[in-house]
């Protein structure tokens, strides 16, 4: 039996609801995903009584359920996307049946499922940037990257914890370009936010302990290309994250204000008059922090009191358009889905 025709029709349903609703309100429900988590269960049910799936089946489909939801929430708590997007990741992964996994990289199979969704969101983030900046931005962003300080950035980053990366996947087995890309991304950014000294003094130190170890390696031609192609890889995600924020950053009307936007200005009280400053100033008088789940309803009674009272002299501050994470999700889903796994994979199964 092809189990995915059973879980297809509830995929696309779950896709189209939390996509229309994550690009019109900037949420995801949280009934969408109890119902397509309820349904999973039933449904794993009758296939288990009807004994199509068995009990390992069972096992292993909920630890990869539960590896998803603390996989999504560690993205939130690292501020890469909202607590609604974990719990719909979780969601697709106790819809996609195991048999549809063949074309694999990780002993976690559902990792498929983000590598997938990394791919069309990079392209449109790559698109939105070479659409919306102009030439004058353009020529900075260039200037930016091949600023020799930032290149040596770019180069300790991928030779120091590229090797740390490549050791933990090497463990398992695992041998996915794409994966180590995002793994290492999400390690250097994590490192800038926790380890307070220099962080190339610290990579470097990584890299000559490398050079000792892997000095065999070092004499390898491919080596040397896999190295700068996934230098230039990892560049590019950098300037796409680097340049989100003005892509992306839009005037929002104080009356228009809805829960879950993500401002860019703060609004703090300055002896009897109020006024806008950059939302990262380190300002106790701010009357709204920075979360990663975006403005409260409290924080948006808040700030509409203070504007409906006359104690705010200007009517828009700057938010961050988000980006609906929902509808990369399904086509990461459906791409899953049509290659049976892992996207690169599939690519070389065919050429």
């Amino acid at each position: 039996m092809n189990l995915i025709l059973i879980f297809l029709p509830i995929i696309l349903a779950l896709g189209i609801i939390t996509s229309y609703e994550d690009t019109k309100t900037g949420k995801i429900r949280n009934k969408w995903i109890i119902i397509a988590i309820s349904a999973s269960i039933i449904i794993h049910f009758i296939l288990y009584t009807q004994q199509i799936i068995n009990i390992n089946y069972i096992g292993k489909m909920l630890l990869f359920t539960t590896f998803s939801l603390i996989i999504g929430f560690t993205l939130y708590l690292l501020q890469m996307w909202s607590p609604g997007d974990a719990k719909l990741f979780t969601a697709y992964t106790s819809l996609l049946p195991l048999t549809i996994y063949q074309h694999i990289t990780t002993i976690f199979w559902p990792l498929e499922i983000l590598i997938n969704s990394f791919i069309p969101i990079a392209v449109f983030l790559l698109i939105q940037i070479i659409i919306k900046t102009t030439t004058k931005q353009k020529m900075t962003i260039i200037k930016t990257i091949l600023n020799p300080k930032q290149i040596t950035q770019y180069l300790l980053t991928i030779f120091s914890i590229g090797w740390i990366t490549s050791l933990m996947l090497g463990h398992y087995g695992i041998n996915d370009f794409l994966l180590s890309i995002l793994i290492i991304t999400l390690i250097s950014t994590l490192l800038k936010k926790i380890y307070p000294y220099e962080l190339n003094y610290l990579l470097a130190l990584i890299a000559i302990l490398r050079i000792f170890v892997n000095k065999d390696q070092m004499i390898l031609p491919q080596f040397w290309i896999g190295f700068l192609i996934m230098t230039m890889m990892y560049m590019l995600i950098i300037t796409i994250i680097n340049n989100l924020g003005s892509l992306f950053i839009t005037s929002t009307d104080i009356n228009h204000l809805k829960e879950g936007m993500i401002p860019t200005q703060g609004i703090t009280q300055k002896k009897q008059e109020y006024e806008r400053i950059m939302l990262n100033t380190n300002n106790p008088n701010m009357i709204y922090q920075t979360k990663p789940g975006g403005l409260t309803k409290e924080d948006i009674k808040k700030i509409q009191n203070l504007h409906r009272t006359g104690k705010l002299h200007f009517n828009h501050i700057l938010t961050q358009q988000t980006i609906p994470f929902a509808t990369y999700m399904i086509i990461g889903t459906i791409i899953t889905i049509v290659s049976q796994g892992n996207l690169i994979i599939f690519i070389r199964t065919i050429f």
